[in-house]
């Protein structure tokens, strides 16, 4: 192809790309207007350039083609002006197409226009309704921030507040003009500003909410308490951009806190106070009760009258009436203080039957009631729980039910209701045929101070507190306490408890062993066939004397007869008489019931063939021991042995009591089952014996003279050169906190008064064993029974004595200065120096009657001259203390008497001390400042401080201190005031 043709070509494509262009565009996007009117005039001009440039490459196409200008010229003739009208054509077309098209688009541009300011209105009418709805929320905002009661305030992330309401204007004082837009720093002090703003700076960074009490002050100078809570403000893409607070005002709820403080502080105040009261309530009246029991007792092992014995067993049931009334005092006031604890250990139901056969039999026997027992042999097994306040429960329960019972029978037994695995459900029950109650008394039964009966307080006694204190045992063990009653047909209650079952039960059987029971109790005798049969031995039942001689003479072979006693017409023993001319029907082995108290004699048992008397009421085991207890031919009972071990021979006893009438029962009691007693009668005698002895076990009362058992427990703890040895605490004093004080002191163990006896050689023992003092560690004491410490026959020697004597005796006296010589003379020196003054003191007391100070004065110089071995002297003073212990006159003779061997005691002491000027304390040199140290660090600790670290100090301040000072210091060290002798000695230089 040649070239004007191709350029012919191109300038045709130019003008055809443009004018297709400007109608597609004209089509697709009608509504761009402006920019077709724009472009369509540019692309035209471009049209018209580009027809001509084909025109004139025609012009060249076809002068190449025809070769000739004439050629030329005659194509010009019909070509030019064919192409000129074709292109004429083609831009009139192409005009007329863009005219066209502009119209059109003018019209769509109109539409368009018309269509724009349609939505721009519509959306402006939007805009207008979206500021209106957006400032009614704001404002609805602030109305809901202001109805709330609850301070809110906003801030942004610089701390500057972009909301607050109504009640933040009203805790401040603020406007919120005034608060909009600043910071906290604007507007509070800058302590309380900077916490507001601490807080602020941990919410934003840890973007957590943050809860805090703070305290605002009030522009009018009060302050206020709010609860606030800060939560971090998050926007559309969950950024945090500022803090939102909520703050409630506690100000009132502070006061009431500050209110209920000051009425604990009073509630605790009084309950110490009541604490107090009813700890030395408890203190006094325990302890002249210890000493009625404790003689009580021993009056009863000796030979008596059967009506001596039971006015005995009156007095002894009067002081455990006493002390019941104590306990439930005691035990409610723990309950509704909070502070009863219950503890668990194992323990055997067989071991509080045991307790309850005890202390209830007597009581019930002499109402004539019949007391019963039930409880099935696989219940004799260990259960883990409080064993104490278990026996406590089902003691008042059955106390009560024998109080309000006149005739018929009391029956407690036990039973499993349900075993959840490990744990046992039991349920004891306690039935009697006594009085009964209506329902209305039954509703109010359990609550404190209330009775049965309107007039039961007077005539049953007690202060109805018991059931009240029941009810609250129960609950605190899990468990609870019921009543069925109707009256005039007794009551039955039901104690309920889930306790753990820590080993199975080892039953023994009786393997079909031929049994007749004779009863005419109906109840009684229905408990022992139930028992009998659960034990599996194959029974006969009679109800008389009578009944059983039918059954015996049908030829039945009996191996065992078991017989009640007592029986209307024909009792057990003439019961026992007949067989004896019958000896065919006789079983082999005869078991005799009795009620408590029902004596007889080894002569009447073996004269009617009497194998075993039991006692009423009688348990499952009891009847296998006592079967056991003889060989039964055809049988396999294996017995079960429960001695109890209260052999103490060889032990040496420190016993701390002041009390003459406890020291004496102690004493006995201690002495019988084999113990050597060492007695001491304060706190500073027992530290004596306990440093200069060898002793076992310290039995330490608490209220002494001189020095009471703390400070002396405390001491001896603290010297490391007395062993580590038990002290058991023996005290009326039985509160819990008071109980927890001795042990933390070092005391091992606690034994209330009154003492039971069987308890405390039981928790002897136990500590013995605790403590690793074997008994045959103390063999090298067996058979030595006297209290008075061994003597030192050189140290006595060593002692030079005057041509007379009238009331030392230094054999006495020298063991209790553990056997030193110069430490006797030491004591006799204090001795001489404190009661040189003694009768003009005495005097003095008694012009003004103060008694109890005159026992006081009496009680110091019995302990100071019985440590000393002045016998006459300590005598004659323990006579007179007694006499003012009981109240009781004593004479001027007495008086007078104890005065003249004092001033006697003094002035022999004098002569000793004159002839034994020599004798001296070793002691080791020592430089004043450390002797002084060393006595400070021992005072401060309540340590023992030997004689001759006394003696050390006082050699070594003879130069430094005033003789008047220093002999007040070492008298208050010298007599355990150690308080004194601390306050003297930092007075010093």
């Amino acid at each position: 192809m040649n070239l004007p043709l191709l350029s012919m070509l191109v300038f045709l494509a130019i003008a055809m790309f443009p004018a297709l262009q400007l109608v597609m565009r004209s089509i697709n996007q009608p509504e761009d207007s402006q920019v077709i009117k724009r472009t369509g005039k540019i692309r035209v001009a471009v049209i018209a350039i580009a027809m001509v440039g084909a025109h004139l490459a025609m012009g060249y196409w076809a002068i190449d083609t025809l070769g000739t200008a004439a050629a030329y010229t005659e194509a010009v003739e019909w070509v030019i002006p064919t192409i000129v009208t074709i292109s004429l054509l083609l831009v009139t077309g192409l005009s007329l197409l863009v005219l066209a098209t502009s119209t059109h688009v003018n019209q769509l541009l109109r539409q368009s226009n018309t269509e724009l300011e349609s939505k721009i209105r519509a959306r402006t009418e939007d805009l207008q309704q979206s500021r209106d709805r957006a400032l009614n929320s704001e404002k609805l905002l602030q109305d809901i921030m202001d109805s709330v009661n609850a301070v809110i305030l906003v801030k942004d992330l610089h701390g500057s507040h972009l909301l607050v309401n109504t009640a933040y204007e009203r805790a401040t004082g603020l406007t919120k003009a005034g608060v909009l837009g600043n910071k906290d720093i604007d507007l509070f002090p800058r302590q309380i500003a900077e916490r507001f703003m601490a807080d602020d700076k941990e919410v934003l960074s840890s973007k957590q909410i943050r809860s805090t009490e703070e305290k605002v002050p009030h522009q009018d100078g009060s302050e206020h308490y709010f609860w606030t809570h800060k939560v971090p403000l998050r926007d559309s893409k969950d950024r945090v951009i500022g803090v939102v607070g909520v703050a409630t005002d506690i100000t009132e709820l502070k006061q009431k806190e500050r209110e209920l403080l000051e009425a604990k502080k009073q509630t605790e105040q009084a309950m110490n106070a009541k604490s107090m009261f009813l700890a030395n309530m408890s203190h006094e009246i325990r302890t002249p009760l210890n000493g009625i029991m404790g003689l009580a007792n021993l009056f009863y092992r000796t030979s008596l009258t059967r009506q001596q014995k039971d006015y005995l067993r009156n007095i002894l049931f009067s002081a455990e009436s006493l002390m019941v009334i104590i306990n439930d005092i005691l035990d409610f006031s723990k309950i509704e203080a909070g502070r009863m604890e219950i503890r668990t250990t194992p323990f055997k139901l067989d071991e509080i039957f045991d307790n309850l056969r005890a202390m209830l039999s007597g009581t019930a026997s002499e109402k004539g009631l019949e007391l019963l027992f039930h409880c099935s042999p696989d219940l004799l097994q260990t259960y883990v729980g409080d064993p104490i306040r278990i026996g406590q429960i089902i003691l008042h329960l059955c106390g009560n039910a024998i109080k309000f019972t006149e005739k018929g029978h009391v029956i407690l037994s036990v039973k499993q209701v349900g075993r959840r695995g490990e744990i046992a459900d039991l349920i004891f029950e306690v039935e009697d045929t006594g009085i009964g109650m209506p329902k209305e008394r039954q509703e109010v039964l359990f609550e404190p101070f209330k009775q049965a009966d309107s007039t039961s307080s007077r005539r049953y006694g007690g202060a109805g507190l018991g059931l009240a204190i029941c009810k609250k045992l129960a609950l605190l063990m899990g468990g609870d306490i019921q009543v069925v009653s109707q009256p005039a047909k007794g009551s039955t209650f039901q104690f309920q408890v889930s306790l753990p079952v820590k080993s199975p039960s080892e039953v023994n059987r009786l393997n079909g062993l031929s049994v007749l029971i004779v009863e005419d109790n109906p109840a009684s005798l229905q408990t022992l066939a139930t028992s009998m049969r659960d034990l599996g031995a194959q029974i006969r039942l009679a109800g008389d004397g009578r009944q059983a001689l039918e059954v015996l003479q049908t030829g039945h072979d009996f191996q065992v007869l078991m017989t009640d006693w007592q029986m209307p017409e024909l009792d057990g023993r003439q019961l026992l008489r007949k067989l004896q001319s019958a000896p065919q029907l006789k079983p082999s082995k005869v078991l005799v019931l009795t009620a408590y108290g029902e004596e007889i004699d080894s002569a009447e048992m073996h004269e009617l063939g009497i194998n075993k008397v039991l006692s009423k009421p009688i348990m499952p085991d009891q009847l296998v021991n006592a079967l056991a207890a003889e060989d039964i031919s055809d049988t396999n009972i294996r017995g079960i042995s429960n001695g109890l071990d209260t052999d103490l021979t060889g032990i040496r006893i420190i016993l701390a009591e002041d009390n003459e009438v406890n020291q004496e029962i102690s004493v006995e009691m201690l002495k019988d089952v084999g113990a050597e007693v060492l007695v001491a009668n304060n706190g500073a005698e027992a530290l004596n014996l306990a440093t200069h002895e060898d002793w076992d076990i310290i039995l330490m009362d608490i209220q002494m003279p001189i020095m009471d058992g703390c400070d002396a427990t405390r001491h001896i703890r603290a010297n490391s050169n007395i062993p580590k040895r038990p002290i058991i605490a023996l005290t009326a004093n039985v509160l819990e906190a008071d109980i927890e004080r001795y042990l933390r002191l070092g005391m091992s163990a606690h034994i209330a008064k009154p003492i039971n006896f069987e308890q405390l050689f039981t928790v002897i023992l136990e500590q013995l064993e605790a403590y690793g003092l074997h008994r045959e560690k103390r063999q090298g004491y067996a058979g030595q029974t006297t209290s008075e410490p061994a003597q030192d026959e050189s140290a006595i020697s060593a002692i030079k004595l005057p041509d007379k004597l009238f009331t030392i005796d230094r054999t006495r006296g020298l063991p209790n200065a553990a056997s030193k010589p110069a430490s006797y003379i030491k004591a006799l020196k204090i001795y001489q120096k404190t009661e040189k003054d003694f009768a003009a003191e005495l005097d003095t007391i008694l012009a003004k009657n103060n008694l109890s100070q005159a026992r006081e004065l009496v009680h110091s110089l019995k302990g100071a001259s019985g440590n000393l071995g002045m016998t006459v002297v300590f005598k004659l003073a323990a006579k007179i203390e007694g006499y003012l212990l009981k109240n009781t006159a004593v004479s001027d003779a007495d008086f007078l008497e104890l005065k003249k061997l004092t001033e006697a005691s003094v002035t022999d002491a004098r002569a000793i001390i004159a002839l034994n000027q020599n004798v001296t304390i070793s002691v080791k040199n020592k430089d004043y400042l450390d002797a002084k140290r060393e006595l400070l660090s021992c005072l401060q600790q309540s340590a023992f401080i030997s004689e001759e670290l006394i003696e050390s100090y006082r050699l070594s301040a003879r130069t430094r201190i005033p003789d008047k000072d220093l002999d007040e210091i070492v008298s208050a060290l010298e007599v355990f005031d150690y308080d004194e002798a601390q306050k003297l000695l930092d007075q010093t230089g």
